[in-house]
């Protein structure tokens, strides 16, 4: 509710089928997803971005850039083609601000059936203070 509130938009039930890029800066500009709506099949969507994050597990990162040409033009994203047998994938995002959290470890699901995800936060797992950090080093 709190990230939907600032515009996060969650896309239950969508396949993602391909991406459109942005030449000149070399990134995904476009996603391109199927999403399934019980009794009225699959919908063809197009969903602008600024930046994409593949939280997903090695097995369907895989399969994206192995049906993706747009991905596949990158050593960095074929070398995932290599991994087998990983079902779960970390993905750390550094957030240009301190986002409150009400554990350290954070477990969300309900989703769609038989996925779910824990947010971690590792300041309050290490016991950091990066608000006082940030306030000490720009001081």
């Amino acid at each position: 509710e709190h990230l939907e509130g600032m515009e996060v938009r969650f896309e239950t039930s969508t396949r993602v089928t391909g991406f459109e890029m942005n030449e000149d800066a070399g990134l995904i500009s476009r996603v391109l997803c199927s999403q399934s709506k019980e009794g009225t099949g699959e919908t063809k969507v197009a969903l602008d971005a600024d930046k994409v994050v593949f939280a997903v597990g090695g097995a369907a990162l895989s399969a994206m850039v192995r049906y993706s040409p747009e991905l596949s033009r990158y050593s960095e994203f074929r070398k995932f083609t290599n991994l087998r047998g990983l079902g779960v994938l970390a993905t750390r995002l550094y957030l240009d601000e301190v986002l409150d959290t009400p554990y350290s470890a954070n477990a969300c699901w309900g989703f769609d059936e038989g996925v779910g995800m824990t947010y971690f936060d590792i300041t309050k797992l290490h016991g950091l203070d990066i608000a006082n950090a940030d306030r000490t080093e720009n001081n």
